[in-house]
């Protein structure tokens, strides 16, 4: 399988079908918490915001949340459109819902968005993690979720990219100001490229269905990069990426990469 096309063609179909959307979804106004049940979001800048249905950024523009972006369970949120997201407080993923964040020539979108946000992107037990050139105050943090050990297509993921595609996580690009940690995840396949972290990289406890997942490559580590009991241990696969650096070290399966 070449999940790293496949990724592509997901995310430029998520960004084709998101920017297509013409639901009404939230709109900035009133000073408490928004919540956004589905559809387009407006433009604008919100208190806080509470995704419980299938959301969208705006195709272009900029969506402000002053405080957290929270995706309640089974809920999913698109931001792979070139509509700048800033968030002053974290992104907070639940059970089974899908995240997506950021644009980058990478995955097809043709250019670099410039997403921001301000705290940590934290998911548990989410179903599927796309984040692209975005800029993280504080850490990363996948904290178990995916769609199980199998590359089948899921059902909500196909419906959203309108063609066969497992849940997969992927980060590219990304600047974070914290550490980044990917622990007991269960999924089709998983990646980290091109990442710069202030604090550790620990990649663990990870079970892929793809023989080609747990890429790690061309990442830069503030402190030490860990990679323990993955499987498939951490390679740099496919994906024709380089090596990567760590101040303090790398160590367990990464340590050749």
């Amino acid at each position: 399988m070449n999940i790293k096309k496949l990724c592509g063609v997901f995310a430029v179909a998520l960004a084709v079908t998101f920017a297509g959307a013409t639901e009404a979804g939230a709109a900035p106004t009133g000073s408490g918490p928004h919540g956004c049940p589905g559809g387009t979001l407006a433009v604008g800048t919100y208190s806080s915001l509470i995704i419980t249905g299938t959301c969208h950024a705006p195709a272009s523009g900029t969506v402000t949340v002053t405080g957290s972006l929270i995706l309640a369970p089974n809920a999913a949120f698109d931001g792979i459109t070139f509509a700048t997201i800033r968030v002053g407080g974290s992104v907070i993923a639940g059970a089974n819902a899908i995240l997506g964040l950021g644009c980058s020539p990478e995955v097809g979108c043709g250019g670099d968005s410039s997403d921001f946000i301000r705290g940590s992107i934290v998911e548990t037990g989410a179903l599927a993690v796309l984040l692209h050139n975005s800029v993280v105050g504080g850490s990363i943090v996948f904290n178990g979720g995916g769609g199980g050990v199998t590359c089948a297509p899921n059902p909500r993921l196909s419906a959203l990219a309108g063609a066969d595609t497992p849940a997969y996580m992927d980060v590219e690009n990304a600047t974070v100001g914290g550490g980044f940690s990917a622990i007991g995840l269960r999924s089709c396949w998983f990646g980290v490229f091109r990442t710069t972290t202030r604090g550790s990289m620990i990649v663990a406890g990870n079970r892929f269905a793809d023989p080609d997942a747990t890429e790690v490559a061309d990442n830069t580590v503030g402190a030490a990069l860990v990679c323990l009991h993955n499987s498939p241990a951490a390679q740099a696969g496919d994906s024709g990426g380089g090596s990567n650096t760590a101040r303090a070290g790398k160590f367990g399966e990464c340590a050749r990469l």
